[in-house]
């Protein structure tokens, strides 16, 4: 019988990634972060500022800057850019490139007119990137 001070049960998923990078502070214009692993900034990238990851980028906080995961894989990998607040000037996962705040175009970012403020998650989908809403209870994306 599990006594009531025994940790519950998590259920969930780790990544199986030893080496993630954590970065605390603000990347100001003309700053740049590159590193082989994945990578956690805890503060904002500021425009002019710059994110190349081998690995996935997690920004939590605003990304105005640019953001480039899976750098060092042509095919991007299955890498991810989450940030709370999604306003890039460029996006590139892999080798697809995307400017911020194109709308519909082939090779930019896809995303809603009506997109909220809210966590958002860029990912490679047939060659293009689309950013998608932050959905905990589906682990990964909520469509717009």
């Amino acid at each position: 019988m599990p006594s009531s001070n025994q940790p519950k049960l998590i259920v969930g998923s780790f990544m199986d990634e030893a080496d993630t990078k954590c970065f605390y502070g603000t990347l100001r214009s003309g700053q740049r972060i590159e590193t082989e692993l994945s990578v956690v900034i805890v503060g904002d990238v500021n425009s002019g500022a710059e994110v190349v990851a081998g690995g996935d980028i997690i920004v939590l906080g605003k990304l105005r800057g640019i953001a480039h995961a899976g750098a060092f894989d042509e095919s991007g990998g299955g890498r991810f850019v989450f940030a709370l607040s999604m306003e890039p000037t460029q996006l590139r996962i892999g080798q697809v490139i995307s400017r911020g705040n194109d709308k519909q175009k082939k090779g930019r970012v896809l995303k809603s007119k009506n997109a909220s403020i809210a966590p958002e998650i860029a990912r490679v989908d047939k060659d293009v990137i689309v950013v998608d809403l932050y959905d905990s209870k589906n682990c990964m994306i909520q469509k717009i």
